[in-house]
């Protein structure tokens, strides 16, 4: 069985489209929206 979990192991990581060392990826992402000022609020709701 473990031989088993173990080769599988980085079938199953590509699949799930993770690393396989474990490290944490960070990604940044910038967006800018116009609109008027009496629906920032609204707008800014929605974002969230």
């Amino acid at each position: 069985m473990i031989f088993v979990n173990q080769a599988l192991r980085p079938i199953v990581a590509r699949l799930n489209g993770q690393p396989l060392d474990q490290t944490e990826l960070n990604r940044s992402y910038r967006v800018e929206i116009i609109c008027k000022g009496s629906q920032e609020a609204y707008v800014r709701a929605l974002m969230l």
